[in-house]
């Protein structure tokens, strides 16, 4: 009787980590996936930065009780290196596959690159931005962020050398391509999809020259670079 006065349901189910609490409008804990938390933590981290992930956060969030978290992880240093596994392998990590694929061209595999920047569902800037803001105060974090980016630079390295550019060359051109880009998102810098699209001739003419005409008309550039995105 006390228990309902107090809009509390006791569910005799004992499942995986304990005894199942339901309050009034919240969701079972058993309901709930793995990826149904990290998604969560992912959307906090990307929102309001590590600082703010919290256990009560998160369970708000979600509409649970704390208790339910723990059917999932067995702490939060589990959540974190799940989110950050889930960083390595979903956000730009279609960029990793088209430079790696020897069997496009060069040419190829930069063009690709480019439409992935007009995706943000295959990178998204502000989820890259919030882990390299992480990993200013987690060394783990800083690990796999550096290991992310020499990965991402030798793959660069490569596409520049098999479009004929001696080793050096290769590596400043590396470099350019892909910190400019990781400034790009750090700054915020604001364009309508319009503008960069534009502007995408001058940047394939200082890494890949002669790929695509400085004249180039607007329509047939958007069926080169967005394809059949819109």
């Amino acid at each position: 009787m006390v228990a309902l006065m107090c809009g509390i349901h006791w569910n005799k189910k004992i499942s995986g980590m304990g005894i199942g609490v339901e309050r009034n409008g919240e969701r079972k804990a058993g309901t709930l996936t793995r990826n149904d938390w990290i998604e969560a933590a992912k959307a906090i981290l990307v929102s309001k930065g590590i600082r703010d992930l919290g256990l009560r956060r998160l369970a708000t969030t979600l509409n649970v009780t704390t208790g339910a978290f723990y059917y999932q992880f067995k702490n939060f240093e589990e959540l974190h290196a799940a989110v950050l596994q889930h960083w390595e392998e979903t956000n730009g990590c279609e960029v990793g596959n088209v430079l790696k694929n020897k069997q496009l061209s060069a040419e190829e595999r930069y063009l690709s690159y480019v439409r992935i920047l007009f995706n943000n569902e295959l990178l998204d800037p502000s989820y890259d931005g919030a882990i390299r803001e992480w990993a200013r105060s987690s060394e783990d974090v800083s690990r796999a962020l550096k290991r992310v980016d020499a990965l991402r630079l030798q793959q660069f390295f490569e596409l520049f050398l098999d479009l004929g550019l001696s080793e050096t060359a290769a590596e400043v051109r590396a470099h350019l391509i892909y910190f400019h880009q990781i400034g790009y998102y750090l700054v915020e810098y604001s364009e309508t999809r319009k503008e960069r699209l534009k502007r995408i001739p001058y940047y394939a003419e200082l890494f890949c020259p002669g790929l695509i005409p400085i004249d180039i008309g607007v329509r047939e550039l958007e069926k080169i670079i967005l394809g059949d995105m819109d």
